[in-house]
């Protein structure tokens, strides 16, 4: 529940910045729709995009009762929390039962750098360049790569992936590459969509229009993987719910 400058936290009792966030949070949501007459609770899914991906994967790999994943734009890892307040280098992004999970550190970027570049997102004629602290961490930090590794192999349930090489966020494309090629050694259902020109923009049905700081040829390449991706998760949701 952020609260960046002088905006009033909506949700006080939740993290302000992506500091341990808590994911056993989705055990809460899980029992609560349990409880319902108008929910069938035994076909649950988890849907998330970007940092809503990495909380459905970590989730779903700790967590009972989900029957499908979908995680547009993901990561095979946690990442380093940031925030007004974090200390760089020590905090996780989420956390499991008040303990902090491990993560990889992200070199470069403190919390007014990060600023800086989420600001660029209005400007038609920047390039945002948050992949650039990720790809560092990676290269730096190795020996942390498996203890931060999110154990996808744990999600029983078939998981739906789309990303892009071209991802400037994070690199989309190759962290689900990774999802799909370990979970296929645990003989596991996972269906996977990369496009090598599509950017982080890939959630949606592709129709609505997109987002005016892409180019021309971005945003037809990214309209064209949403539109596919879009219409396969449906089939998905209907085979798998």
């Amino acid at each position: 529940s952020p609260a960046y400058g002088n905006q009033e936290q909506q949700f006080p009792e939740l993290p302000r910045t992506f500091v341990d966030i808590p994911v056993d949070k989705i055990e809460i949501a899980r029992d609560w729709l349990r409880q319902r007459e108008d929910v069938d609770a035994s076909r649950l899914a988890l849907y998330g995009v970007s940092k809503g991906a990495e909380l459905a994967l970590v989730a779903a790999s700790k967590i009972e009762g989900i029957s499908a994943v979908i995680a547009i734009v993901p990561t095979d890892v946690i990442w380093e929390g940031w925030g007004s307040g974090a200390e760089a280098g020590t905090t996780s992004s989420f956390s499991w039962r008040g303990q902090p999970l491990p993560f990889m550190p992200l070199p470069f970027m403190p919390y007014y750098k990060m600023e800086e570049e989420i600001a660029k997102f209005s400007d038609p004629n920047a390039n945002a360049r948050m992949r650039t602290p990720h790809d560092a961490g990676r290269e730096a930090y190795p020996e942390r790569l498996n203890e931060a590794r999110i154990r996808v192999e744990a999600i029983d349930a078939p998981v739906f992936l789309v990303g892009g090489d071209k991802d400037d966020v994070w690199a989309s494309g190759p962290m689900a590459r990774t999802i799909k090629a370990t979970r296929d050694a645990a003989g596991l259902s996972t269906e996977l969509y990369v496009d090598p020109g599509a950017g982080h923009y890939l959630s949606g049905d592709g129709y609505a229009p997109m987002y005016a700081f892409l180019d021309e040829e971005d945003a037809a390449v990214e309209a064209r993987l949403r539109v596919q991706a879009w219409q396969a998760m449906m089939v998905f949701l209907i085979e798998n719910l």
